[in-house]
């Protein structure tokens, strides 16, 4: 029994002992934990005033951070062209770029790499449009790419891109600006056109047009001087022809009667021909410096051209209402109103006396419309249009004997065409015909 009080007590001893130690140990460790976590505080503490710090002497950092991640977040929506439009965006034969605000390149097609000559993977690299721009270029350019940020709409604009062999490549621009959901702009997109194609058409094409007005003039001074040329012949030819007729009258055969006939009606008709031709090259030329020209005293200038013709056919002609004045060529205008005149007595119904009358009304846009109306024979509508070309003829009575040189109304459309205007007709067989010229008042037209 005493035996089991003492083993008793010696395992309480040691119970006792253990405990203490672990005691003393686990102040001990208390302590260490107390100094980390007073560690841990004071550099919690030294963080926080440095990130307070930090914070306030680089905000600008976290400004542009959240541009960035918007920039980002307008390319993840926009950039990231979906299904349907990604067959378009790799296969445009036009360029097509995407950028940030800061004009670096986010993405690009083939077509783009192709046209600024670099490789797309080294496109993306950073680049921005102003690096593949010549620098003469980046003033006007940052203009108007501030105002497609601002305003929000597009703006299309020629420039160059400098390749990196040295050449330059003229483009055609569109550009506009890909809007956040917010609607506030985002990035920037651009389609590209190459125009060095076009560039060298409209270089050839001036070449080309250059030696064709060098043609038509020498065409003109050829067609004019020959016509003063061929008249001299005629008049001789048409002199003696006549001369022979009333020195001979009465002592040649029938036959030889009408041959001589017939040979001064071809020269008096080949005579005709040739002033209607130096007419005709008269107003094909450039036109004088416009003037003001009162229409009534180019009329009044052309009813004196027309006096005999309209006497022998007992004519009335008359104006109605004002003539306006019009910034033009004199002569042409007289020569326009002269053919129309002239062709609405000379085309006249036998079976009525004619009567011409002629007018302006104002145009609804500006410029003034004259007409000519006669009550001769009319035209028919399948030859309404043929009669404005040159030496064109329509079908006539067989008892008409009048014969025109067929340039007529083809020099009236012309004068109206190199005054901006055009010639149109309207005609009732039997009733009569008006002509309109329509002269609008514009940029490219002297109308007033």
């Amino acid at each position: 029994m005493a035996l089991d009080y003492v083993a008793r007590g010696l395992i309480l001893a040691l119970l006792i002992a253990t405990v203490t130690r672990l005691a003393r140990r686990l102040r001990g460790h208390a302590r260490e934990l107390q100094g980390v976590a007073r560690e841990l505080a004071a550099a919690r503490d030294r963080c926080g005033r440095l990130g307070v710090a930090m914070a306030a002497k680089d905000a600008h950092i976290l400004e542009l951070a959240e541009v960035a991640f918007r920039e980002r977040a307008v390319w993840e929506r926009h950039g990231r062209l979906n299904g349907r439009h990604t067959s378009l965006f790799h296969h445009s034969k036009d360029g097509i770029a995407y950028t940030a605000r800061d004009g670096r390149l986010l993405e690009t097609n083939a077509a783009f790499a192709a046209i600024t000559g670099r490789p797309l993977h080294e496109l993306l690299t950073g680049l921005t449009y102003q690096d593949l721009t010549p620098a003469e270029y980046h003033a006007q350019e940052d203009i108007d790419v501030r105002g497609v940020l601002t305003t929000g709409e597009p703006i299309r604009y020629e420039k160059e891109y400098a390749r990196p062999d040295g050449t330059r490549v003229p483009v055609d621009l569109t550009v506009f600006a890909v809007p956040v959901v917010d609607g506030e702009p985002g990035v920037l997109a651009a389609v590209v056109r190459d125009l060095t194609a076009t560039r060298a058409a409209e270089a050839v094409r001036a070449v080309l047009v250059a030696d064709l007005e060098r043609s038509n003039a020498d065409l003109e001074r050829f067609a004019y001087a020959a016509g003063h040329d061929l008249q001299e012949p005629l008049r001789v030819v048409a002199g003696f022809a006549d001369l022979l007729r009333s020195r001979c009258e009465g002592t040649l055969p029938e036959k030889a009667a009408g041959y001589l006939a017939r040979i001064v009606d071809g020269t008096v008709r080949m005579q005709a021909m040739i002033r209607a031709l130096l007419d005709f090259s008269l107003v094909t030329a450039k036109l004088a410096e416009p003037t003001p020209v009162a229409l009534g005293d180019a009329l009044a200038d052309a009813l004196v051209n027309l006096g005999p013709a309209i006497e022998l056919a007992g004519a009335d002609v008359a104006v109605v209402g004002p003539l306006p004045t019009i910034l033009g060529d004199r002569t042409a205008l007289t020569l326009l109103l002269q053919n129309l005149v002239g062709n609405a007595v000379k085309y006249r119904d036998l079976a009525r006396a004619p009567e011409v009358r002629i007018g302006a009304d104002p145009l609804p846009g500006g410029g003034w419309t004259l007409r000519v109306a006669d009550n001769g024979r009319g035209i028919e509508p399948k030859y309404a249009a043929r009669v404005f070309e040159m030496f064109a003829r329509v079908p006539q009575p067989m008892n008409d004997t009048a014969r025109g040189t067929g340039l007529g109304l083809a020099l009236a459309t012309r004068a109206a065409e190199r005054h901006g205007g055009r010639i149109r007709l309207e005609s009732t067989l039997g009733v009569g015909s008006t002509f309109f010229v329509d002269l609008p008042k514009s940029e490219d037209s002297p109308c007033v």
